[in-house]
């Protein structure tokens, strides 16, 4: 298995080709270790107080989240996971990697879809209500943790096609 090292000690025209798989998968990595945590941190807890406390933990986190390393990891793995797909299909037909293509796509569907059309809009829905609406609270919690636990799963399933594909690629 190739590690960043190992990538980076890599001459010529395919060192990009190579440092982008490489940092796709540590990037899925870290990003859905950052949505674990974000996960668990953000269900635990406010699921323990009153709806008042739990929305206003909810809408402080969504406020503090949006920051410089976030937005890297948010929309950077996506970027890299795009040119995983389009190198495995316009490179040559070696870099053809199944496991790497589904992995790359199965991230783009889940930690990074799922959190574009259902979190995002259930964060900024949130943030508009008055905090003490205990039914808001509830319905928003119920609709949150739904989605979490999927892009979640499928984020997992993304980290173990990325990992396994990289290992095999032919990079």
């Amino acid at each position: 298995m190739h590690t960043f090292f190992n990538v980076l000690s890599i001459r010529g025209s395919e060192q990009f080709h190579d440092c982008s798989y490489c940092c796709d998968d540590y990037g899925s990595c870290l990003g859905d270790r950052v949505a674990i945590r974000v996960f668990k941190f953000c269900h635990e807890r406010p699921a323990d107080v009153s709806s008042e406390n739990g929305a206003e933990v909810m809408q402080r986190i969504n406020v503090r989240i949006i920051n410089p390393v976030f937005f890297l990891l948010f929309f950077g793995t996506p970027a890299l996971c795009l040119i995983v797909v389009v190198q495995s299909f316009v490179g040559p037909a070696e870099n053809f990697n199944l496991q790497l293509i589904i992995g790359a796509g199965s991230y783009l569907v889940g930690p990074f879809g799922i959190t574009v059309m259902f979190n995002v809009p259930l964060n900024n829905r949130l943030a508009a209500v008055d905090k003490s609406n205990e039914s808001e609270w509830q319905d928003y919690q119920t609709k949150w943790q739904r989605w979490n636990h999927l892009r979640t799963c499928i984020g997992i399933i993304s980290i173990i096609l990325l990992a396994s594909g990289l290992s095999s690629a032919n990079v």
